[in-house]
């Protein structure tokens, strides 16, 4: 019996990418729960820390492979490091200073329903996020090699998981086991 890969429906992983990606979904979500609770959420700093982000994935994901372009990289990873940080840490303290009044405005029970799964997919986006960071840090800025395990592959799908297999090329995907 042999296995083969199944390839997820998902894009090729990059941690700026995801970074910004759990980012901005974070933010997004945190403006969507005002509509159902009445808890105002706004951020002009963490607005601009994305857009900074996203500036600086852009510029990674341009990088031509040339000599120096390494060292250029690993000064970009940086940057965009040092502001994922400061953002995550504000939108958690924006979150922890929201949370209680979130769970308890007198709300219908379809919209708590929604709430509460909105405020679950920030606590995973929080914790996706902090492995998307430390995966970067240590891959990019320490050149260390980083287990799947401790990876990230999927903004949408977390049982996307990267396989490698022989002289064939990786894929971001599943390996179905039959039994």
């Amino acid at each position: 019996v042999d296995s083969t890969a199944i390839e997820a429906n998902t894009c090729w992983p990059s941690e700026s990418a995801l970074i910004y990606g759990f980012l901005s979904r974070i933010h997004r979500l945190l403006k969507q729960q005002s509509a159902y609770t009445d808890v105002e959420y706004a951020s002009k700093l963490v607005e601009r820390w994305l857009k900074q982000i996203a500036d600086l994935h852009r510029t990674i994901n341009l990088l031509p492979a040339r000599p120096g372009s390494v060292a250029e990289r690993r000064k970009l990873y940086r940057r965009l490091l040092a502001i994922a940080e400061k953002a995550k840490s504000k939108l958690r303290e924006l979150l922890n200073a929201r949370r209680d009044e979130m769970k308890s405005c007198c709300i219908q029970p379809s919209l708590r329903i929604r709430v509460d799964n909105i405020l679950k997919q920030i606590d995973t986006d929080f914790d996706e996020a902090g492995k998307a960071v430390t995966s970067a840090r240590a891959r990019v800025l320490h050149a260390q090699s980083v287990s799947a395990s401790e990876k990230v592959f999927s903004l949408a799908d977390p049982d996307a998981y990267m396989i490698v297999k022989g002289g064939r090329e990786p894929v971001v995907g599943y390996k179905p086991q039959l039994g």
